[in-house]
């Protein structure tokens, strides 16, 4: 079961983010679906690591996404982002246009990043890793 808050960011902007797990901090973004409260993938992550899934700007208020003018403004955003949740470093996955973002993320903030993983990496670690 996810756990959500509401987060404040700089110039007012705030942005809705999930919670779920114990362990270590895995930041996921997702992909055109947004977050689901029941999603199968989080849930799998949440078995291992402490993830923290932001719902990405546009996908509750289409007016988000003024500022967001390139993938470069997305990672400008996501570290505020991450400086308002507390993280300094964390591992970054990502599904579809949510591995973009956090790739992007990753090539401009290499210091704050510790890992970074695709979502087919994930996959094929998670069944190979069966308990």
């Amino acid at each position: 079961m996810l756990r959500s808050e509401i987060v404040k960011l700089p110039g007012g902007r705030q942005v809705k983010v999930h919670r779920s797990g114990n362990g270590p901090v895995l930041v996921w973004l997702h992909g055109p679906h947004g977050v689901r409260q029941h999603d199968p993938m989080i849930a799998k992550l949440a078995e291992r690591y402490s993830v923290i899934a932001p719902l990405s700007p546009g996908f509750s208020d289409l007016a988000e996404l003024d500022e967001i003018g390139s993938v470069h403004d997305l990672s400008l955003y996501h570290d505020d982002l991450f400086d308002a949740v507390g993280l300094e470093s964390l591992a970054l996955a990502g599904h579809s246009f949510g591995a973009m973002a956090a790739a992007e993320y990753a090539a401009r903030s290499e210091e704050h990043t510790s890992e970074l993983q695709s979502l087919a990496y994930l996959v094929c670690r998670l069944l190979l890793e069966k308990k």
